[in-house]
């Protein structure tokens, strides 16, 4: 699946890293699996890179107001998490997904750099970015 994340319990933080070619089927996917990660609830915080994605052109308002409800059963689970976007040349898309996703009660903000999106986080940077790189590392290569 292009889109990958680890769970980060000391930061109480996801880190997702989408690459390729990702569509509306594998985001909902990812999220079914996220949700569904016996530590999901020992976490707040979220940084989800898409600057190495190609989000499938069907991806728009209305496919996300989809991916809302899909989350509305959660929503208890997801109110009040911070969730930064590293978005790269996908930054249209990804404030169109932090416009729609507020009404889940998620505080969420795009950015270009990982430093300043870590820092929104309350995060130190030098203690996340190794683990972020390290993940870019571990992405198969046929990208």
């Amino acid at each position: 699946m292009p889109i990958t994340y680890a769970l980060l319990l000391q930061s109480r933080l996801v880190l997702t890293i989408w690459y390729g070619d990702v569509s509306l089927a594998q985001w909902k996917d990812h999220l079914s699996s996220l949700l569904a990660d016996p530590d999901f609830d020992s976490t707040n915080l979220h940084l989800v890179d898409v600057r190495s994605a190609t989000l499938e052109p069907a991806i728009k308002a209305g496919e996300i107001e989809g991916i809302l409800n899909f989350l509305r059963p959660s929503q208890a689970r997801l109110e009040g998490r911070r969730v930064a976007i590293l978005s790269g040349r996908e930054m249209p898309t990804s404030n169109l997904v932090a416009s729609i996703v507020t009404n889940l009660g998620i505080v969420i903000a795009t950015f270009v750099f990982s430093r300043t999106a870590l820092e929104w986080l309350n995060l130190e940077p030098a203690e996340v970015e190794p683990q972020l790189q390290a993940l870019h590392r571990d992405l198969p290569q046929e990208r």
